[in-house]
């Protein structure tokens, strides 16, 4: 299964349909900061087959109360916690985030926020961040029977 990651559009958006084009991923999971163009390309770009998972970035004030800020999501036998990190306290450390994904039982955190692209392993909890797609940043995430990689990519 393959994951296309994306958060921190901020109104730049053309990432996402060059990242699709590029990666033909099963799933988009886009963790917040640009909700409306996240929305205009599900529905004008994604078939009903890619399943897309939208959470709210602290930038999203007029999707507070339409998107969580933050959720599971699972895939191929792992569970993801999708957020954008700002609850988490991302931008002065990786705590609260590994805290919150492991209270969800997720073995995988993808998070926004920071705008810096992240692949670790910290505690048990694979984190992901695949940097500001206002920068031409994205992530795929890859699980198959060989396990679980990241490739963090700019368009």
């Amino acid at each position: 299964m393959k994951l296309l990651l994306l958060s921190d559009s901020h109104g730049a958006e053309s990432v996402f349909y060059s990242a699709y084009d590029a990666e033909k991923p099963d799933k988009v999971l886009f963790a917040g900061d640009g909700i409306r163009g996240m929305l205009e390309f599900r529905d004008c770009w994604l078939t009903p087959a890619v399943e897309t998972r939208i959470v709210c970035g602290n930038c999203d004030f007029d999707f507070y109360g339409e998107f969580v800020f933050s959720q599971p999501v699972n895939a191929a036998g792992h569970r993801i916690f999708l957020t954008h990190g700002h609850r988490e306290h991302v931008k002065t450390g990786l705590l609260y985030l590994i805290s919150a994904a492991r209270l969800e039982g997720c073995d995988i955190a993808v998070f926004g926020h920071t705008h810096e692209p992240l692949s670790v392993s910290k505690d048990g909890i694979l984190l992901v961040n695949p940097g500001a797609a206002a920068s031409g940043r994205y992530g795929i995430l890859e699980i198959d029977s060989g396990g679980v990689s990241v490739s963090l990519k700019r368009v």
